[in-house]
């Protein structure tokens, strides 16, 4: 169901949980489309729900070393959010198929009283060794007790801060942008099927969601005419920032616009105990301007 509300309204590619457990143990180790280009949207949509979805599912791939990820291994944490920069295009990822990624580097870049944030570089390894980077990926990561909800002091700060090949700063969170009073909104049930192994959604379904209703919403006209076409184009960044949980079930609301400068999204729950709907996650969306003329 779609429409407008108003604002009340490696080999095996492992998948990360929203929710990290403490383990028992720790070892080391144009405007609206238009009907002769369906056919072509359709293909470039799978391809987006690709380099976001599976682009978010590696984000557990590479290490920050033994020492660090034995320590960590013992801390309750959630991801906070997800900031991914492709170094990619469409066209580049699709050739990406059957290709050996890996992690070329791992380092925290800050670290809060209870959070830091680590980055990664991927890439894809040539027949001659070289290396061609395929995206970025800074994630934010809270020590929190065991209601999941309440931040705790992250017990191994000092150790996170000299890791660091050079000196960080803390975790900032950006002032997301304000929804527009009426806005294009997705309504969606979350599957089974996407769903972890915690029964909570996976973190990087959100992402497909938001892609899901900005196809939906260009598909609609709900982005304009002069912003259409730009709803076609590949993400050049992601942003995620995760507030809350949806399990199979949940009855879900995406909402979508334009800013000026990306496509931002709003994720809601329905919750039948209470008036109001309860936020999930915020989504930012960036696209390469220059790309509009390959449309």
């Amino acid at each position: 169901r779609v429409g407008f509300a108003p604002a009340q309204l490696s080999a095996s590619w492992p998948s990360p949980n929203f929710r990290m457990s403490k383990p028992d143990s720790c070892s080391p180790s144009t405007a609206a489309a238009a009907a002769d280009t369906t056919s072509a949207l359709f293909t470039d949509v799978c391809t987006r729900l690709a380099m976001v979805g599976y682009g978010l599912r590696l984000s557990t791939l590479g290490s920050l070393g033994a020492e660090v990820d034995c320590a960590l291994a013992s801390v309750t944490r959630v991801v906070r959010s997800q900031r991914v920069t492709y170094h990619v295009d469409e066209r580049e990822w699709s050739a990406l198929k059957g290709r050996h990624i890996v992690v070329t580097d791992a380092r925290v870049s800050a670290v809060g009283r209870s959070t830091f944030t680590m980055q990664k570089e991927f890439a894809v390894i040539g027949a001659q060794g070289e290396q061609r980077p395929v995206m970025t990926m800074a994630t934010t990561q809270a020590a929190v007790d065991a209601s999941l909800r309440r931040t705790v002091a992250l017990p191994c700060a000092d150790l996170l801060r000299a890791s660091a090949r050079r000196k960080v700063g803390t975790p900032e969170k950006e002032q997301p942008p304000q929804r527009p009073a009426s806005t294009f909104c997705l309504s969606l049930t979350a599957r089974w099927t996407e769903s972890d192994s915690l029964q909570h959604i996976n973190q990087s379904q959100y992402g497909v969601w938001m892609e899901e209703a900005r196809a939906t919403g260009h598909a609609a006209g709900a982005y304009g005419l002069e912003v259409g076409p730009l709803a076609l184009l590949p993400p050049s960044q992601l942003l995620i920032e995760y507030e809350g949980q949806a399990v199979p079930g949940d009855q879900v609301l995406v909402f979508t616009w334009w800013s000026g400068e990306a496509f931002c999204f709003e994720v809601e729950k329905e919750v039948s105990s209470a008036p109001e709907r309860r936020l999930l996650t915020r989504g930012r969306l960036w696209v390469d301007f220059g790309m509009r003329s390959k449309l």
